[in-house]
């Protein structure tokens, strides 16, 4: 994309510019933006460390490193492990498993039990597998939220915010008197 002041060079980046009282966002070089900013380049050009001092960290980050292992091992006792997390019975490897997004057995949630933390809360909207059809589905954080939000106007007599909130739990496809949800696929 060209820049929309020169038509010259190629477009860099954004700037936003006040014509006829009305904001409008033009992609521009950087020249051009230095042209029309002139105070922000300058502060953006003191942002960066000198390369004096981007030399030092370079030349004394191995032993910068050498101190963070040396804490770690201080602190567990043991070495850390950087080898690659295997399932024992499918042998599937945690990298396979990234690549694929799909694990191999009923071992491999025990063994890849902390890359699958959130993944299963958010694919099966609990903290563990129930399988391919459970017998029940169990309701969604919004979803007892809205059923609590419902006991709690139930007890305090709040009958309009009872119906709307019944009316919401409908829309999800849960009974609230029941309390029972969608049938299983």
């Amino acid at each position: 994309m060209k820049c929309e002041l020169c038509h010259q060079a190629d477009a860099q980046q954004a700037i936003r510019k006040t014509v006829n009282s009305e904001e409008q966002e033009l992609y521009v070089c950087k020249a051009c933006a230095v042209a029309q900013h002139p105070k922000k380049e300058k502060a953006a050009e003191h942002l960066e460390p000198p390369p004096e001092v981007l030399e030092a960290i370079k030349e004394s980050l191995p032993e910068l490193m050498g101190m963070i292992l040396g804490a770690a091992v201080e602190f567990t006792g043991r070495m850390p492990s950087f080898k690659e997390l295997i399932c024992p019975l499918c042998g599937l490897t945690r990298s396979e498993y990234k690549k694929a997004a799909r694990l191999g057995c009923a071992q491999c949630y025990e063994t890849f039990i902390k890359d699958l933390d959130g993944v299963v809360g958010e694919m099966h909207r609990v903290p563990h597998h129930l399988g391919k059809k459970p017998k029940q589905p169990h309701p969604s954080k919004y979803a007892v939220s809205l059923l609590e939000r419902l006991r709690v106007a139930e007890e305090e007599k709040r009958v309009p915010e009872a119906e709307e909130l019944r009316s919401r739990i409908r829309q999800l496809g849960w009974d609230p008197e029941t309390k029972k949800g969608p049938p299983a696929l």
